[in-house]
C-alpha cells in the first residue's frame, strides 16, 4: 500500500478512537449519561418519566446530558425511545457540565 493510504488510515483510526470509546461505554448508576435521541422527542417529558433531569449547557437537537441516581435510568430512557444512552462523564467534562 502506498504511504498516503497508511497515513489516511492512521488519521481515521485516531479520530474514530474517541467515538468508539463513547460508543461502547455503559452508563454507571448515579453518573451523568449522554443521550442521543430524535430532535422531535419531548425531552422534558422523557426525562421526567425516566426519573432524571437535564444538566449542563443547552442541548443540541439530537443529544443531551442528564443525571439520575436511579440504577434503572438508562433502561427507562431506552424504553422511552432514546436511540443511544452511554456514559456521559467525558462529554460532561468537555461541555463544562456537572451534577
Amino acid at each position: 500500500m502506498p504511504l498516503s493510504i497508511h497515513f489516511l488510515l492512521a488519521i481515521f483510526l485516531g479520530a474514530a478512537a474517541p467515538v468508539l470509546t463513547l460508543a461502547v461505554s455503559r452508563p454507571l448508576p448515579g453518573e451523568i449519561v449522554l443521550i442521543l435521541l430524535s430532535p422531535r422527542t419531548a425531552r422534558e417529558a422523557m426525562l421526567a418519566d425516566a426519573g432524571g433531569r437535564a444538566i449542563g449547557p443547552g442541548a443540541v437537537p439530537f443529544a443531551m446530558l442528564a443525571h439520575s441516581d436511579d440504577p434503572a435510568f438508562a433502561d427507562r430512557l431506552r424504553a422511552a425511545g432514546a436511540w443511544w444512552v452511554a456514559d456521559g462523564r467525558r462529554a460532561a467534562l468537555l461541555c463544562g457540565a456537572a451534577t
